[in-house]
């Protein structure tokens, strides 16, 4: 049978549109729920970030404008946590500020122990978590992991967030923050460490990194 030039390239587009379709579909799945597939660095039975977050009213007004946003700090903040999942962005107008998010864990959270009972998951700009074992000590969970958006406060310090890895024992210092922008849109951090859902996370402009 002769072939037909015209029901060929119908079916190459057809044949490309699925492709696409496809690849969109994957890409959107794994945009909504990433899920973290741990090889845990430490053996449990170890708090291997004891130190609590330290936050603090601020002395003085501080305030500072990037590519046509307000920051405004909120209260100065630091870290010491152990980093369970890192994630990059690339669409959104958050991404303009801060591209990367990390999930963090402090304290008692950070025995491989608790965390080997736990499924981490990663969707959009949000965490969760699942588990089986009734020994979960959910509020434990909630009160000692957060999802943190990081804005590097320079461009050295956006290399090193950048450079930042699962596993890592990290110690951040800066301010969190608000962000305004002339339109009317806005993005807070939360304030507390015991919440959760939508506005839990916190919006962190970071001034110092360090990698242990």
């Amino acid at each position: 049978m002769p072939l037909n030039p015209r029901r060929f390239a119908q079916a190459g587009y057809i044949g490309k549109l699925i492709l696409f379709f496809v690849a969109a579909a994957l890409l959107l799945g794994g945009i909504s729920c990433y899920k973290a597939n741990y090889t845990y660095r430490f053996p449990p039975g170890q708090v291997v970030s004891p130190e609590l977050p330290i936050q603090k009213d601020l002395k003085e007004k501080k305030q500072w404008s990037r590519d046509g946003f307000l920051i405004k700090a909120l209260a100065e903040y630091e870290i010491t946590a152990r980093v369970l999942i890192t994630e990059r962005y690339w669409t959104g107008r958050e991404t303009e500020l801060s591209p990367l998010d990390l999930t963090l864990a402090w304290g008692p959270a950070t025995d491989t122990a608790i965390l080997e009972k736990l499924k981490f998951y990663k969707s959009h700009r949000y965490y969760n978590y699942e588990w089986d074992d009734p020994s979960v000590d959910v509020e434990l969970i909630k009160n000692h992991t957060a999802n943190v958006h990081v804005i590097g406060a320079y461009p050295n310090i956006d290399r090193k967030l950048k450079a930042i890895d699962r596993e890592d024992i990290v110690t951040l210092k800066g301010y969190l923050v608000r962000v305004d922008a002339t339109d009317g849109w806005h993005w807070v951090s939360s304030l507390t460490r015991s919440d959760s859902g939508n506005g839990a996370c916190e919006l962190f402009l970071v001034e110092e990194v360090k990698v242990k």
